[in-house]
């Protein structure tokens, strides 16, 4: 399945919700049976978790009674239920076999009831089966979207708009921890063509673009990280995706007693910093030189000391860069 290219976001959402409502709406409902007037014998999930029409598909193919409810499909004898003939009085012989087992299926389960409530339809994708925009989505990600393990690290997340830094920082700071920067790998999933040899990461040239590796993994970019980590004393700086790494400078900086909204603004500030190098490099013909990279980090983060809660606010930079965390405690 191919996205158009000009949806993104929420549209996607509700482009994937259009094309795919009746399927995906059918298959994430099941029915609380009342009196079976109104739910689908073979387009609705009251047997199982999937429809009778998916389960025997070639029976429905030949069914003349393809819209009809479950109490269509059979009547009360004598005080007991039985099923009719599924809108096939007679069954080719290649059916035969699918036609006793969806009886012997059907034979498992309560026959129709008597009771006069109508049937009700249930969301299966929540506890309380009541319907949810944020489970639809959830459901709709799940299928359409690659989910990994869980992450140890998810927590951090509600650290993330508590630093005190502009917000398009920290929506860029969201959108990294969602993996959804607008990167070459990214870019080319979305059906957007690079020739092979414009795939290469902007700094080293060596690896293939993607978020973790031109902003954490890279070599040149790791010259950057362990200037700033030698800066303020962290040792055990590196890490394999972004929520780990926001993490152990968060804890880390905790530790030294920084104020709650300054305390992830070192690593934000690194991350922000290294983007708009990348964007320089692409788009004003800047040239990678690592020592431009780390004043630019420390240049940045102290204007930030001056955002909302200043402690030493006649700080100037040489001050700063002596002992930056002093100006966050």
């Amino acid at each position: 399945m191919s996205i158009p290219l000009n949806l993104y976001g929420g549209r996607i959402f509700f482009y994937l919700l259009k094309k795919f409502r009746r399927i995906f709406f059918v298959n994430n409902l099941d029915f609380k049976v009342g009196d079976d007037f109104t739910t689908s014998f073979w387009l609705s999930s009251w047997l199982k978790e999937e429809t009778i029409s998916s389960l025997f598909p070639s029976l429905f193919a030949i069914s003349r009674l393809q819209d009809a409810s479950i109490a269509s499909t059979g009547g009360w004898i004598n005080g007991e239920w039985h099923w009719n003939d599924f809108g096939n009085p007679i069954f080719p012989d290649s059916e035969t076999g699918a036609a006793a087992m969806l009886r012997l299926l059907l034979g498992q389960q309560p026959s129709v009831s008597m009771v006069c409530a109508a049937d009700v339809p249930r969301w299966r994708r929540t506890e309380d089966f009541r319907f949810s925009l944020s489970s639809c989505y959830g459901a709709l990600c799940v299928r359409y979207t690659q989910y990994g393990p869980p992450n140890c690290f998810d927590f951090v997340w509600d650290y993330l708009w508590k630093i005190e830094a502009p917000l398009k920082c920290k929506a860029f700071e969201w959108k990294c921890f969602l993996n959804r920067i607008a990167t070459k790998d990214l870019l080319v999933h979305r059906d957007i063509s690079f020739a092979p040899s414009n795939l290469a990461c902007v700094f080293c040239d060596g690896c293939a673009e993607s978020s973790s590796h031109y902003l954490l993994l890279c070599q040149r970019v790791n010259e950057v990280w362990l200037q700033i980590a030698s800066w303020i004393g962290l040792s055990d700086y590196k890490a394999g995706d972004f929520k780990e790494s926001f993490w152990k400078w968060h804890l880390f900086c905790r530790r030294k007693n920084l104020k709650k909204g300054k305390v992830g603004c070192v690593w934000l500030t690194t991350i922000w910093s290294l983007w708009v190098f990348k964007n320089g490099i692409i788009f004003k013909d800047w040239v990678w030189n690592s020592r431009d990279a780390v004043w630019g980090v420390k240049a940045l983060l102290w204007r930030w000391a001056f955002i909302e809660n200043i402690s030493q606010p006649n700080c100037n930079f040489y001050e700063f860069d002596k002992n930056s965390l002093l100006y966050f405690s």
